[in-house]
């Protein structure tokens, strides 16, 4: 399952994060993966955050074991 963050302004959308998980064969992928993202580039403005899941990579086949994506508590703090 891939993973993806990305913001976009209404115009153009730019990709933060992109995390491949397999749980059936990485061991270490068999847990909550915190992550963080730093969107000071975007203070003062705007902006859509966008939360995507894929089955695969580009060029990996699909493994229907993994079709099951949950984001746990998307939270949006400011350093200020």
């Amino acid at each position: 399952m891939m993973f993806r963050i990305g913001v976009s302004d209404g115009t153009v959308y730019r990709e933060s994060v992109t995390r491949y998980v397999n749980p059936y064969s990485t061991p270490d992928d068999r847990r909550w993966i915190p992550v963080d993202v730093d969107l000071s580039a975007f203070a003062e403005q705007a902006v859509d955050v966008i939360f995507n899941t894929d089955p695969s990579p580009p060029g990996v086949p699909a493994d229907g074991r993994n079709d099951l994506a949950l984001w746990g508590e998307p939270t949006i703090t400011s350093g200020r």
